[in-house]
């Protein structure tokens, strides 16, 4: 399957202050440098973007520099897709089947809302170097497990070329730098 930018959008999962502290400085900074290269590239391709934040009242609210590139939708369920408002606002998108999942945990949130996805016929994409687990283990085996099922595991650059096609659009001179 290739990855469209006409037909893509993504979905940013709780990428919330807490969650990520469990991670440690550097992860977490290497996970948000990819995050935020991956959002700013999808934000000038004018794709839709809805963030998610997990019980923001016992796990904080979404990373600052994180606010600006979507709506954020509050949630007590692992899955994004069990959320009524969340799915209603996925299923309004009926012109774009292709959604491209980062953010943590990789074993649990994301791996619910990826195998519900695309059990709702969703073309699925886990951007693996911009989701994480507290655990390394956990996420290494969430992304075999997604492996197994069918969804399509793909490094952020490697879908943000997709989304380009041809170096000769002008936006690609533009966003390129920040993949280099």
């Amino acid at each position: 399957m290739r990855v469209r930018a006409a037909r893509s959008l993504v979905l940013a999962i709780d990428l919330q202050d807490k969650l990520l502290a469990m991670l440690g400085d550097e992860r977490k900074e290497t996970l948000l440098h990819n995050v935020r290269r991956f959002l700013n590239s999808a934000k000038a391709l004018e794709l839709p973007i809805l963030l998610s934040a997990q019980y923001p009242k016992g796990l904080g609210a979404i990373d600052p520099s994180l606010h600006d590139f979507g709506p954020t939708f509050e949630k007590t369920e692992f899955s994004c897709h069990a959320n009524p408002a969340l799915r209603n606002a996925l299923r309004s998108r009926v012109d774009r089947r292709q959604i491209c999942l980062l953010g943590v945990e990789t074993h649990i949130c994301v791996l619910q809302t990826a195998l519900d996805l695309q059990a709702q016929g969703w073309q699925v994409l886990v951007a693996i170097d911009a989701v994480a687990s507290r655990e390394l283990r956990q996420s290494e085996w969430a992304l075999e497990r997604l492996r197994h099922a069918g969804v399509i595991l793909s490094s952020t650059e490697s879908i943000f070329y997709e989304w380009m096609e041809d170096a000769a659009d002008p936006r690609f001179r533009q966003l390129a730098p920040a993949w280099r």
